[in-house]
């Protein structure tokens, strides 16, 4: 039901997914060990995020906003 309320960034971050299995899963496999090293911090951070919520933590979430926000600056210049 929620796909009706998603515009272009939902289809822009799924491209992948739209492409040849057999050539995602060379590239994932050749890429393995980097992969796996960012797998693991990017599930950190939802595990970290997720605290925040259940805590409703409104001090940590708005850090972890601004951090991203900083970040997201620092990629696109």
């Amino acid at each position: 039901d929620g796909l009706s309320f998603v515009g272009n960034g939902f289809r822009d971050s799924t491209r992948i997914a739209a492409g040849s299995p057999e050539l995602w899963k060379e590239i994932l496999l050749a890429n393995r060990s980097d992969l796996l090293t960012n797998l693991y911090r990017f599930r950190d951070t939802l595990n970290e995020t997720i605290g925040i919520l259940e805590a409703n933590d409104v001090k940590s979430l708005q850090a972890f906003l601004d951090a991203a926000k900083r970040s997201r600056d620092k990629l696109v210049g």
